[in-house]
């Protein structure tokens, strides 16, 4: 993966959770029913399910992998668990954490 594609799907994910984020589940539909996080019903995502919908699984685990490295830095104690960054620390942590992974890929 080349770092704009990093960059692309990096700013896919900071969009959908900085403006439509949720915990618990891996996405939401407008009526706050659980659904696929690729399912053209979601409107709400928590930060794995804002992965999975934001690219090809081919690349998930390179991004997972970037964004793990990112907490560790900032939250040594979580281990990297991205979804108990997201479900337990909230949505402004969740973003931190992939606004500065961006800023890792940014040139």
């Amino acid at each position: 993966m080349t770092r704009e594609e990093m960059r692309a799907f990096l700013g896919m994910i900071l969009d959908k959770v900085r403006d439509h984020w949720c915990k618990g589940v891996f996405a939401l539909d407008r009526k706050g029913r659980q659904v696929e996080s690729t399912s053209r019903e979601a409107v709400r995502w928590c930060l794995a399910g804002a992965l999975r919908a934001s690219m090809p699984i081919e690349y998930e685990s390179e991004v997972w992998g970037a964004l793990m490295a990112t907490s560790l830095k900032m939250f040594p104690a979580s281990e990297g668990k991205l979804v108990l960054i997201n479900d337990s620390l909230g949505q402004a942590v969740v973003v931190e954490v992939v606004e500065r992974t961006l800023q890792d890929f940014s040139d």
